[in-house]
């Protein structure tokens, strides 16, 4: 019984949801300011506009695959756009061209302007 009152002591103190609402631990710091991270995320994009583009092409029959892929081309071809809101103030701010910033959402989301704005990236 004391286990017990002594856990529902803890879940109920704020510390105890403060850490479970900010669980940033050393190596997720490491990793959200490495540019090996954002650029592998960049090429998960990429991947995702080809199997969108591949499954407008030819239709996928398994029904699994086919709600993946409306899902993701749902997100792509909705959520990029959408992103353009705050992606071209800051590529603004980082002294990039409107035109080029706009591209590189258009391709890689939210993988892009992220790293830019935490300055992890330049470009």
């Amino acid at each position: 019984m004391a286990g017990k009152n002594k856990l529902r002591t803890i879940a109920t103190t704020p510390a105890f949801y403060s850490t479970l609402l900010h669980t940033n631990t050393k190596r997720e710091e490491v990793m959200f300011k490495s540019k090996l991270f954002w650029y592998v995320m960049m090429m998960g994009a990429v991947v995702g506009w080809i199997f969108s583009i591949f499954g407008l092409g030819c239709p996928f029959e398994n029904d699994v695959i086919k709600i993946v892929w409306m899902a993701i081309l749902f997100i792509w071809a909705i959520g990029h756009p959408l992103e353009l809101f705050v992606s071209i103030p800051i590529g603004k701010k980082a002294g990039l061209s409107i035109r080029r910033t706009v591209i590189k959402t258009l391709i890689f989301g939210f993988v892009w302007w992220l790293p830019l704005k935490m300055g992890v990236i330049k470009k």
